[in-house]
Formats: structure tokens, sequence, C-alpha cells
């Protein structure tokens, strides 16, 4: 179970790549696969292959030393290697913010607060971001760089022909789920109405803003115990567990990314959950669909909740291994970042600028993109991200417990809270 979710990750990882950056990927240039591999450059690592981007308008737009990708992999495995046997790993890196808490706890991330404080910009970074993808242990270990953030995509002409107003989505969660009773009761679909799951990686995702948006919480400010066993949590897996019972979403536990994105482009769904690199996913896969009848917004929330998000993506740190000789490229690489030419390749490659002045540079400015954007720039005004140094192993138990109670066979509070005992004693008391 736990090889085919992970199949599941890498799957979608491979498909929205493919859709979303092959046609920007003709035009990027040359990169390294190895550390080191020009002695002169700065090496700069990700785990997306495609943010080799970066690299290579930087290098275009800058004279100098030039930075030089190299691919992570995508748990940075290889890094915590190097770093735990005291070598010497990538001066500049982008690091996923689920990973940030670990890898400050390691000792990795250089403290660069005189750095951020001297950005021009830090004030235009929407919402929390700017603390969220920056500030751990009281200090700045890092900037906002490419963000990808969570929520639904639906067919306004879909939602018309159901007799909903495709300009007033359901922002609500009763709302939503008697929405999709009617798009499944006035329409002849041969499949639910709703494309999404929760397999690893997934419940996180697509899950917590659930959550969150009904007051609840993953861990506690000292990271010492978990909250995911309270009511707001509770009642977020009563939801779903609902729906799904009533034939209302597609198979939480086997549907991966790729399928439930296909059937939302062949117009088989009227809803699915996405994420950032859903607007170049249906671009590629039905331009018609993407500019006349696509619309975009947030996850709906409980009565008297907030709307959220899952904030994910990279911060782009500056590592301990960095030397004097590299320190001033890979400050001034992350200078750049958050510059309009840095925040169009980040658009360009399918995820969303930190800042708002990034919603009006280069793609955010030429039809569709506007209107599809607006609900994505909400998303990075009121999400959120759960940043603890153990992230993946309490979500992996979370997950576990969500496929018990839409399995059946447990309860959402017996899940929740069994999975909670075993959070709070295997890991985080640990």
């Amino acid at each position: 179970m736990i090889e085919d979710t992970r199949r599941d990750r890498l799957t979608r990882r491979r498909f929205i790549q493919a859709a979303g950056t092959g046609a920007m990927l003709a035009t990027a240039g040359c990169t390294s696969s190895a550390l080191g591999s020009e002695s002169n450059a700065v090496v700069y690592g990700d785990r997306e292959d495609t943010a080799d981007r970066y690299a290579t308008v930087y290098n275009q737009q800058t004279d100098g030393t030039p930075v030089d990708f190299t691919l992570t992999d995508g748990r940075y495995r290889d890094i915590i290697t190097k770093v735990k046997a005291g070598a010497n790993v990538q001066p500049l890196l982008g690091l996923d913010i689920v990973r940030f808490a670990y890898f400050s706890e390691l000792e990795v991330l250089r403290d660069i607060t005189d750095l951020y404080d001297d950005l021009p910009y830090t004030d235009d970074f929407l919402g929390s971001v700017g603390e969220i993808f920056s500030m751990r242990d009281g200090a700045r270990r890092g900037v906002p760089y490419w963000i990808d953030s969570s929520l639904y995509f639906y067919n306004k002409r879909l939602f018309r022909r159901a007799g909903l107003d495709p300009e007033s989505p359901p922002a609500t969660w009763a709302e939503f789920r008697q929405a999709l009773e009617q798009l499944d009761s006035e329409l002849d679909l041969q499949r639910p109405p709703l494309g999404a799951a929760f397999t690893t990686g997934l419940v996180g995702f697509l899950g917590y803003p659930f959550i969150w948006a009904n007051g609840g919480r993953i861990v506690n400010d000292d990271e010492t115990r978990v909250l995911f066993d309270e009511r707001p949590s509770i009642e977020a897996l009563e939801y779903w567990v609902d729906i799904n019972d009533a034939g209302l979403m597609t198979d939480p536990l086997a549907t991966n990314w790729e399928d439930w994105h296909n059937m939302f482009m062949n117009e088989q769904i009227p809803i699915m959950f996405t994420g950032g690199l859903g607007l170049s996913t249906v671009q590629q896969g039905n331009e018609d669909l993407f500019e006349n009848r696509l619309g975009t917004a947030l996850f709906p929330k409980p009565a008297g909740g907030t709307r959220t998000s899952f904030l994910g993506g990279d911060s782009l740190t500056i590592t301990t291994s960095a030397t004097d000789e590299e320190l001033d490229v890979a400050r001034d690489f992350v200078r750049w970042a958050n510059t309009d030419q840095g925040m169009q390749t980040t658009l360009e490659l399918g995820f969303l600028p930190g800042r708002k002045r990034g919603f009006e540079v280069g793609l955010a400015t030429q039809e569709p993109y506007p209107r599809l954007l607006e609900a994505y720039q909400k998303t990075l005004e009121n999400g959120n991200t759960p940043i603890y140094a153990n992230y993946e192993e309490v979500d992996l138990i979370i997950t576990n417990a969500w496929s018990r109670a839409l399995s059946g066979s447990a309860s959402p509070s017996q899940a929740l809270r069994s999975a909670a005992r075993e959070a709070n004693t295997t890991v985080l008391d640990a």
C-alpha cells in the first residue's frame, strides 16, 4: 500500500512536469547533474528538475560567476546523508517547505536575517508567506521561492447545465456538498462529480485545509503533542467520509492524481482538487476548457470557519557549506529570485510567486490568467503550512488514520484518536 502511494506521487510529479513545462523546457539551457561539475560555478540544488530554468535565466541576465543546477532527490536523502557525515552540500538549496524545520534542526541552513531585512520587497509578500518560508528558531533561514497551493477547479459549462451559478462556486461545506449532489443528479455523469483522493502526500495537501478551516491544528506550538484528534479534525474527516459514502467523489484511496486530472480535462467530471501546476496541466490537456470554461476557487469552509489552503513549495536557502567566495553569488541569487525576472520564471514553470507583485508580471497579465489566478492569490493570502521537524512521520500516521476511516474500518474519531496516541508515543516523545 505504501509503495503504491509512493508511485502515485511519482506519477503525479512526472505528469504535471510533462504537461506544464514541456514547451518552456525546449528553450532551457544546459545544466549540470553532478555537484561541482563547473569548477567556477556556485551549485544550486532543487528537487524539481524543471527548476534548472532558474539557473539558466539568472545566468543569462547577470555577469560574473554562474549558478549551476543539480537535481536532488525528492526527500533530500542524499543531502541528509552528507550533512550527517560532515560533508559539504550545495551552497544554494531550494528546500521543500515541509522539510524546512528539519533542516534547520540539522543546523545546515545559514542565518540570512541581514539579507532578508535588506530586501526591498519584504512587505509585498502575501499573507504569512514571508514568515512561513523564511523564519525558524528566531532567525531568517530562507526566502519564499516557488509556491504550490491547493484549491479546486470547476467546469463552468457543467455547472450551468446542472443549474448552478458558474460565477458563484460553493464556498461553504454545506454548499459544496449540495453542489456535488446537484451535479450528480442533474448531469448524465459516468463518474462521481468530484475528482480527488487522500493517499500518501495528499491528505496534507488536500485534507489539512479542511482541518484548519474548522479551527483545528495538527501539532501544538511546542511541537510536543499532536492535536489532530480534537473535534475540528474529527469533523473534517467526518465530512469526507460522508461525501465518499454518498458516492460523490472518486475513490479516495485508489485514484491517482493523473487519472482525476485526465477526467477533468476530458470534461467527464465537473470539479477536481488540484494545485499550482493545475493551470498548465489543463492548458496543455484542453486549451478550450482552459480559456473558456475553467473556474478556480478556494476550498470551502464550515459555518463560522475560514477558507484556506496548503502552501507547499520551496524556500530558497543558503547552506553552511557555502564558502566565502560562493557566498556573494549565493546572496545575489537569493535577491534575484523574487525580482520581476525571477517571478516571471516561477510563473513559466507553473508555480506561484510569493509576492503580490508576482501576480502583475509576465503570464499573470495575459488572459485568461488574471481571472484564474485570483483564487490562487487568495490561497497565498490565507494559506497555511505545517512546519515541524517530524512532518513526514506525523503525516504518514494521519494518512493511515484517514484511510481507516474512509475505508470504513474505523470511525473518524476512533481512527484519529488511535493515530494521535501513536504519534505522541512514537514520534513526538521519541
